[in-house]
């Protein structure tokens, strides 16, 4: 079963969460909804694990080469995404930005 991701953009470069998310799908990840942070003020890109999953979580952060992930499990039962990947200012600087390219 594929794991479904959802991907916000969390800074100011525009079109990235559509890129992110071209990019996850070509690698396999099912890519459920993706577009605005409620910021544009993250700093550095983060994967949370949103089903109790972890191992989830990591399988997305090592594919786009990014450090940060946590756990953050809130009860919805309208939630389904597996994977939540928020974009943050340090993207120019991770493995994935050259594979989306500009």
């Amino acid at each position: 079963m594929p794991i479904r991701v959802e991907v916000l953009n969390g800074c100011e470069e525009r079109g990235l969460a559509r890129r992110l998310t071209d990019l996850l799908r070509r690698s396999g990840f099912d890519v459920v909804n993706f577009g605005n942070a409620e910021s544009f003020d993250f700093l550095e890109t983060i994967v949370v694990d949103r089903s109790g999953h972890i191992e989830r979580a990591r399988r997305v952060a090592r594919a786009l080469g990014v450090k940060n992930c946590i756990q953050q499990i809130k009860q919805d039962p309208y939630r389904i995404e597996d994977v939540l990947v928020i974009i943050g200012r340090d993207f120019r600087n991770l493995p994935f930005f050259k594979d989306i390219g500009r």
